[in-house]
């Protein structure tokens, strides 16, 4: 089994014991390697390639779904920050200090109807299982991983689509995404 393998078996495992941070964790050490296989150590630093890998796959629509090409923004700490910066934070937050963000919480009340990324009255990003479901599918549908993973289709998302004329400028979220599922 390889260590991309062995890391979504570990985050499987934990998510199914309901420890969704162990989860996350092993997800974001599963990304962290995926994206040195685009990007490798000798000519990108750790933050350029897990964060242009993310980017890079929601250009594609591998991240949050075929219909969702689109840069993401959230208001988060008081600055306009692309998504993948924010998981980027989180994931350094959880390796290297081992915890969880302090303004990064899990939302334990949730329809599984909706993939959701928000951030709540106190300023803090919230996710929920769909994030980690997405992370999921995305390993799951990189081509570095085509031959030790099989694809796994996104959830139908019938909330429409949405990509702007050049998705590369994004979009700015003040609060919440709300994706509906199918």
């Amino acid at each position: 089994m390889s260590d991309i393998k062995k890391r979504i078996h570990e985050a499987s495992v934990a998510f199914n014991q309901g420890y969704k941070e162990s989860a996350l964790i092993s997800l974001l050490i599963a990304i962290a390697a995926t994206a040195r296989k685009r990007y490798p150590k000798a000519q990108y630093g750790d933050r350029i390639s897990f964060t242009k890998f993310i980017k890079d796959e929601i250009l594609r629509g591998n991240f949050l779904g075929p219909n969702m090409k689109v840069c993401l923004s959230l208001v988060w700490m008081g600055n306009r920050t692309p998504i993948e910066e924010i998981i980027y934070d989180v994931r350094c937050s959880m390796v290297h200090e081992a915890v969880l963000h302090p303004q990064v919480v899990y939302d334990f009340n949730q329809d599984p109807n909706y993939f959701v990324l928000r951030i709540d009255e106190k300023g803090r990003f919230v996710f929920q299982d769909s994030l980690l479901d997405y992370i999921l599918r995305c390993l799951h549908n990189v081509p570095e991983n085509a031959q030790e993973l099989q694809k796994m289709p996104f959830k139908k998302n019938t909330g429409g689509s949405l990509a702007p004329a050049k998705p590369e400028y994004g979009i700015t979220v003040s609060n919440s995404i709300r994706i509906l599922l199918n």
